[in-house]
């Protein structure tokens, strides 16, 4: 299965396709064209550039306006629009940039532009041939009654690499001045060329830039894509998969080409397969990330490598250390790197620390395995997935079939994580946060119960002993610890866990200490395990506060179902508590 999927490419579409699958962006591609609109009688013209990381739809919205433009009868009637290939190698000068225009209106059909251009490729002279250049494209926009719209992506690559001071001093007043054509361009970053003071184009475009997409916007994204593509399946399960959207949300950072990529992988449910895919997307993605790399000055290069080298996330002090450049070029850099939507402030203000952060989270997998460690963000990567892509139910039935398995088809690397003790070191830290040694022992933990299920659960315990509610890590420790337990320990291993998870809870307010046993039992409800559930539920209970002890009572009829196999003992709880008794009972039975 191919994930860069090339019909993704919005020039490659069909204007079909391209209507069909267009989502999350509409009122952008609203305000662009009300913005045309408004200007077809204007004496001067506005211009704009859309800014956003790659990936985030700056081509398909480009695609969108040039569609939307050809489609609406009074639009087309003012405008002419010119698209510019993404890569232009060709332009290196103004003149160039001109006689491109003229090339790419004789390709659409318009004579006088034709003619004009073979003028000035036979001028010799370059501003000679720059200047007939411009007069045939004043004489093209009268004959045809239209102004012309120059959609160019990369846009600062055109200003800071081929346009020189006289030529961009040029360029600005054939668009303020004589006003027969404007520029809707993108970049990636808003270079100096468009935001330095004493630049010819200081402030002169129109700023549109583009946010990250929400869950919501990405669910309409991967509904439209199954739609179009007659995806009936997923379009059945992507309502009860939202927690799967937002995975797809967290790993890639809300952009919509990676989110696209990941698409197909919704409707795996083998986390083994997962973990391959996206190994295998990570290596795809090499060459568009590495050149993102590339194009950043080598202070800020050092900086992205000492915020993935501290899981992604950091405050500029801790940079400055890890990095030896002095705080204030550190700040500098990390404002710059902020303006550009590489990275992003958390916290911060009134005296506290700002942390940075980047935002980007297949980028950060992908710099973190490649450049960090390979073993040891093997593991990262697997039990990353393997817990915010499934849900809790899904992810016990998963981690029991995975540790069963004897099959070549569960990757070598839930396997090398049991002996990669760079990893293992994490717990070891002195003076770490509690919650950084639980989610570590826990991470651990389950790299382990393949191999090595003794230590496995050792870690687990040290998560339950810990005391770390942190996202219910604390019930699903105690929950695996149990589950992975070799038969032959399970009595004693039992009643170790219920002794720590009960002490657990005695420090934890009632209202949360209720929550996280109702999650031990809903996480230890699972196909065969009926009798351990009963066992740990009956051992369980007299060791709660007595406002916990209630909260979970509602369970005892459940234990009864299991031991007498009559579901009729359910019908004196009240029916809320009636019906989840019966979602948990449901967790019993085999799935197949």
């Amino acid at each position: 299965m191919s994930l860069v999927a090339h019909k993704y490419t919005p020039t490659e579409m069909s204007d079909q396709e391209l209507e069909a699958t267009f989502a999350a962006r509409e009122h952008t591609v609203n305000l662009l064209v009300k913005a045309l609109r408004q200007q077809i009688d204007k004496g001067t013209l506005s211009s704009y550039v859309i800014t956003g990381p790659r990936g985030a739809g700056k081509s398909t919205l480009i695609q969108m306006v040039n569609l939307r433009i050809r489609q609406d009868a009074e639009l087309s009637a003012a405008w002419i629009p010119v698209r510019f290939p993404e890569e232009q190698f060709d332009i290196l000068s103004l003149r160039d940039l001109l006689a491109a225009v003229l090339r790419l209106l004789g390709k659409q059909g318009f004579p006088v532009a034709q003619t004009w251009l073979d003028r000035v490729e036979a001028e010799p002279n370059e501003e000679q041939s720059e200047q007939l250049a411009i007069t045939g494209l004043r004489q093209t926009a009268r004959q045809t009654g239209k102004r012309f719209i120059l959609f160019i992506e990369n846009l600062d690559q055109l200003l800071d690499e081929h346009l020189d001071d006289r030529m961009k001093g040029t360029l600005r007043r054939l668009l303020m001045s004589d006003p027969f054509m404007m520029i809707m361009g993108s970049t990636v970053h808003l270079t100096d060329a468009l935001k330095t003071y004493d630049e010819a184009f200081f402030n002169y475009f129109g700023r549109i830039s583009l946010d990250r997409l929400d869950a919501e916007q990405v669910s309409e994204l991967l509904r439209k894509r199954a739609a179009y593509d007659g995806n009936e399946r997923f379009l059945r399960e992507l309502p009860r998969q939202q927690a799967k959207v937002k995975t797809l949300v967290h790993l890639t950072g809300g952009n919509p080409r990676f989110v696209l990529m990941l698409y197909e992988l919704l409707s795996l449910q083998q986390v083994a397969t997962i973990v391959q895919q996206l190994q295998r997307l990570v290596d795809e993605l090499t060459p568009l990330l590495k050149d993102e790399m590339e194009r950043l000055p080598p202070q800020q290069r050092k900086i992205i490598h000492a915020l993935m080298d501290r899981g992604g996330t950091a405050q500029p002090s801790e940079i400055a250390g890890s990095t030896r450049l002095p705080l204030n070029a550190v700040t500098t850099q990390l404002k710059r790197l902020k303006d550009a939507q590489i990275v992003e402030v958390l916290g911060g203000g009134k005296g506290r620390a700002a942390n940075y952060t980047v935002p980007d989270k297949l980028f950060s997998l992908w710099y973190q395995m490649r450049y960090l460690g390979r073993n040891r963000r093997r593991i990262e990567l697997f039990v990353e997935v393997l817990r915010v892509w499934f849900a809790a139910d899904e992810r016990m039935e998963t981690l029991r079939k995975l540790t069963g398995s004897q099959s070549p088809d569960v990757p070598q690397a839930l396997h090398d994580t049991a002996v990669a003790s760079e990893y293992s070191e994490v717990i070891k830290l002195e003076g770490a946060p509690k919650e950084q040694v639980a989610k570590a022992s826990f991470n651990r933990g389950i790299s382990r119960l393949m191999t090595e299920p003794i230590l496995a659960l050792d870690d687990l315990l040290q998560v339950v002993h810990s005391r770390v509610v942190f996202d219910n890590l604390l019930a699903e420790a105690a929950a695996l610890a149990v589950l992975f337990a070799p038969a032959e320990e399970l009595s004693p291993r039992i009643e170790t866990v219920v002794s720590a998870f009960s002490a657990a809870l005695e420090s934890l307010p009632s209202a949360l200490a209720r929550e996280v046993a109702i999650g031990l039992l809903n996480a230890l409800a699972n196909p065969g395990t009926e009798e351990t559930w009963r066992r740990v539920f009956e051992a369980l209970l007299p060791r709660l506060k007595p406002e916990v002890a209630e909260a979970v009572r509602f369970f005892e009829p459940v234990a009864k179902v299991l031991e007498h196999k009559d579901a009729t003992l359910l019908n004196p709880l009240p029916p809320e508590q009636r019906e989840l008794a019966q979602e948990v009972l449901g967790k019993f039975e085999s799935k197949s």
